[in-house]
Parts: structure tokens; sequence; C-alpha cells
């Protein structure tokens, strides 16, 4: 879990190859809409032209073998979320095969960072050079509403319950 690329792609790229070809070259170059392609030109470069042909059968194996090179370690996964580490000579961004949903937030360091939708619909976080501790925590969007909604809601029927069994007493004496 947790791997780098030295490129970049928009989805005009990756529309241009037929839908076999696609998946490899996922291999190649991380897709990124335009404004992350932007944010991080500094560190990925656009895939050259002679890397978006020759999808065959041992390109594939050197390909898988080139994002081996970067990885991310100790990767550990808790009921919170997951994380891991990396120890690179410069910034990456670092991708992890996990789906992108908006209940997810993530921090290296430490600090908060920003989750760029990757390769579709998938997760990517920028890494500093050197020793980095990468971490995910993921909570359910509405949750936290959800659960106070549901608290009022149980109280104010309560206080109905309470307030009917009264007026019944209250009825029940003047009868």
């Amino acid at each position: 879990m947790g791997f780098t690329y030295e490129y970049v792609i928009g989805l005009d790229d990756l529309e241009e190859l037929a839908d076999v070809e696609r998946g490899n070259m996922l291999l190649r170059a991380m897709l990124l809409d335009e404004d992350a392609i932007v944010r991080h030109s500094d560190i990925l470069s656009p895939l050259p032209q002679e890397e978006k042909q020759g999808f065959d059968i041992e390109s594939y194996y050197l390909d898988v073998e080139n994002r081996r090179g970067y990885t991310a370690y100790d990767f550990y996964r808790d009921r919170f979320g997951f994380g891991g580490k990396t120890d690179f000579s410069e910034e990456k961004l670092v991708f992890f095969s996990v789906p992108w949903d908006e209940g997810w937030s993530a921090s290296v360091n430490g600090a908060p960072v920003l989750i760029e939708r990757a390769n579709i619909g998938f997760m990517a976080v920028r890494v500093p050079a050197g020793s980095a501790e990468i971490r995910f925590d993921y909570r359910t969007p509405g949750l936290m509403e959800g659960l106070l909604i549901s608290g009022a809601s149980i109280i104010i029927f309560l206080l109905y319950l309470l307030i009917a069994k009264r007026t019944d007493a209250r009825k029940g004496q003047h009868q």
C-alpha cells in the first residue's frame, strides 16, 4: 500500500487509449484532475509521448516493478483508518488504492494534508523528503449530526411522554 509515480496524466490522455490499455497506463502515470496537476507540477512530470504506448506483458511486469521502487513501509490498519511510513530522498505524491470518500482525513507527520482524488476514485497525499508518517482516518459523514438529532429526538419524546402522563394523571383526579 502506498506507492509513488514520476509522471502524471489528465483524463484526456487516459481516454485516448482503448479500455484494455487504461489499467496499464495507470501503472506508468498517476491520473489527476487539472488543478491537482498544477499543484504537483513541481514533483510530477507529464508522461512522455513514448510512454503512452507499448502495453505488452513484458512492459506490464516492468511497470509493476517500477512502482515497487518507491513504496510506503510499516503499513498498518486499525478501526479508525490506516497509516504507514515513508523515507524518500525527495518529496513525492503517494498513491493509496483505497476508495476516496469525503469522510477521509489525512495527516503527514501529524499535520493535516490535502487528499487528492487520484486514478479516478482513489487517494494520494503529498509527502516530504525524508522520514514521514502518513495517517488516514475515516469518520462517517453526518454521523455526529445524526447522533445529535437522534439524541434530541429521544429527549423530546421522553418529555412528551412525561407531559402526557401528567396530563392523564390530572384528568384522572378531576373525574
